[in-house]
């Protein structure tokens, strides 16, 4: 079987009938969404969410003042939550950075995946009131 790699990428339909990966480039936008926070997290006991909940605020201020700060929070979440002070203590932080290290083995990118940009932005979640109601009527 010949293959069409000519070292810029492309793949022809035997490449792809015998199992070779698909090179590509990502873009990876991530949104952080304000108030989105779910009472349930698998694996994660409910009073270490509630304290995040109870410190959304803080947490998004920090996010809002560099995108480093964005970044840390996706890439190091534990060490983020603790530069915030939302109240964590060394047993919950224990819990969590296990919990983390197993999602980072876990939550890989295939090697054919060229990720040429990265950005962490900040959002509010949407409004619940339905458009054209004002307040009082």
């Amino acid at each position: 079987m010949k293959s069409s790699d000519d070292g810029h990428g492309s793949i022809s339909a035997d490449d792809l009938l015998a199992g070779k990966p698909v090179p590509m480039d990502m873009r990876l936008q991530v949104n952080i969404v304000r108030g989105t926070i779910p009472e349930d997290l698998p694996g994660i006991p409910r009073v270490i969410v509630r304290k995040i909940a109870e410190h959304q605020d803080r947490i998004y201020e920090w996010l809002a003042r560099s995108p480093v700060n964005r970044s840390m929070f996706l890439t190091d979440t534990v060490a983020a939550l603790q530069k915030v002070d939302v109240g964590l203590v060394p047993e919950e932080v224990r819990l969590l950075q296990n919990l983390h290290s197993e999602a980072k083995k876990k939550d890989l990118m295939p090697w054919s995946v060229n990720i040429t940009e990265f950005s962490v932005e900040l959002a509010d979640a949407p409004s619940t009131e339905k458009p054209g109601k004002e307040e009082g009527r």
